[in-house]
């Protein structure tokens, strides 16, 4: 199901053994430079490799700060499927949540509740810290629950199931501050093309069906011809390669080291499949 690109030009073994699966070292460094020369490649992939370029010459920060890890802790729903080890985000969410010791009547109580509970903080943001760090992927994250949820609700065909990858809570939460810095950085510096839609801050999916209708309705009232091309790619998401989805967050600003936590967890991961 996610090796529906196998076989194309950019996963060729020779290519990819330069490239590595996660994105990093010498060819990539190469192509984000823009002085990558491919050889034996076909002029579609070299065009494609030439947009990969750098875009911008910050580097966005590698680590997590308190005020980051409980911030999306706070804005993250309890209820949200989440670690396949069980710590699920009812743990976390403990974190910052109020509790019922009251302050006027046991203070000690409270001074020494608030510093177990920074404790915990302080340890959670240390072994997140040390893995952004050192490129390092815990064990535990590397298992991984696939939800099937059936698109037809009497029929289990492999092609009409949509699937959600359940991942521990903390690498989550660490892919969700990391790709939310590169998100709002490529949009405050205009790194990204105007006619993207998708998880952009202030815009929606709505927004591109509206203008596809306001279009429609300026060829009606205008009595003129227009032409419309409409291009579902087929299983696109499953497509996008892990060294490429690196590269790009890379040129974007992503600390290298951050790509290679990603890549090393995508790469070593044990999916486990649940249809529901």
């Amino acid at each position: 199901h996610f090796g529906q690109a196998q076989g194309t030009p950019l996963t060729q073994p020779e290519f990819l053994a330069e490239v590595h699966y996660t994105g990093t070292g010498m060819t990539a460094d190469l192509i984000l430079e823009g002085s990558f020369n491919p050889e034996n490649m076909d002029q579609a992939s070299k065009l494609f490799i030439k947009h990969m370029t750098k875009r911008t010459i910050r580097t966005l920060p590698v680590t997590i700060t308190k005020e980051e890890f409980v911030g999306k802790l706070k804005s993250w729903p309890e209820k949200t499927s989440t670690s396949p080890s069980g710590i699920h985000l009812g743990h976390y969410h403990t974190l910052w949540k109020t509790y019922n010791i009251n302050a006027q009547e046991d203070e000690q109580a409270v001074h020494k509740f608030e510093r177990q509970r920074e404790l915990l903080i302080r340890a959670h943001l240390a072994l997140l810290n040390y893995a952004l760090t050192f490129g390092y992927s815990f064990q535990r994250w590397h298992k991984v629950v696939n939800v099937m949820l059936r698109k037809d609700a009497d029929q289990a065909y492999i092609h009409r199931l949509r699937v959600i990858h359940l991942y521990e809570a903390d690498y989550n939460l660490l892919l969700a501050v990391k790709w939310r810095q590169a998100m709002h950085h490529a949009e405050d510096n205009h790194l990204l093309n105007d006619g993207l839609y998708g998880s952009r801050p202030g815009r929606s999916a709505h927004d591109p069906v509206f203008i596809e209708i306001m279009q429609n309705e300026t060829y009606r009232a205008s009595m003129k011809s227009g032409i419309t091309k409409d291009l579902d790619a087929t299983s696109c998401y499953d497509r996008i390669l892990p060294w490429v989805a690196n590269i790009c967050s890379r040129r974007a600003g992503i600390h290298k080291t951050v790509a290679v936590v990603n890549g090393r967890t995508l790469q070593e991961a044990q999916l486990w499949c649940f249809i529901s």
